[in-house]
This record gives structure tokens, C-alpha cells and sequence, in this order.
């Protein structure tokens, strides 16, 4: 059971939320006012965009897609010889 929410004890606990960070629709914007974005949603936010979303709609993120991995960070040897 750990890591897993059991009883709540206050009926407005988050539900488990995605990082963001780890997702391939986040990205960090420009704009000092709004540093956070979310490609899939369509918006920029001075907020997490995962704790925005379930602000608005009550409901965690549906649209997280984890990124994809990086070359060479755990492929192999590539170019390490």
C-alpha cells in the first residue's frame, strides 16, 4: 500500500496527479508572468498546469503522455567507445 491513497481525510484531496515534468505536452514558456505550459491543453500558467486542470475541472490530468526517452541516456554505449 505505499505510495497508494487510502481514506481520505479531507473530501477535497487531489487525486493522484501525473508530474508534469515527465510529460511530452509540458514545456517551460518565456514568460516570467506564466512560466508553465501544457501543448495538449493549449495554455500557459503560473501554476503546476496538473494542479490547474484539476482545479478547473475537479478531475486529474487525462492527457499525460510520458516523454520519450532521451538518446543515450539508457540505450547503451552509443557513442561511448
Amino acid at each position: 500500500m505505499a505510495g497508494m491513497t487510502t481514506a481520505h481525510k479531507h473530501s477535497s484531496a487531489p487525486p493522484q496527479m501525473p508530474v508534469c515534468r515527465l510529460c511530452r505536452y509540458y514545456f517551460i514558456t518565456h514568460d516570467p508572468a506564466r512560466p508553465y505550459g501544457c501543448r495538449a491543453m493549449g495554455f500557459k500558467s503560473r501554476h503546476n498546469p496538473a494542479h490547474v486542470v484539476f482545479a478547473s475541472s475537479g478531475m486529474a490530468c487525462q492527457v499525460f503522455q510520458p516523454r520519450d526517452a532521451t538518446p543515450g541516456s539508457s540505450e547503451g554505449p552509443a557513442g561511448r567507445e
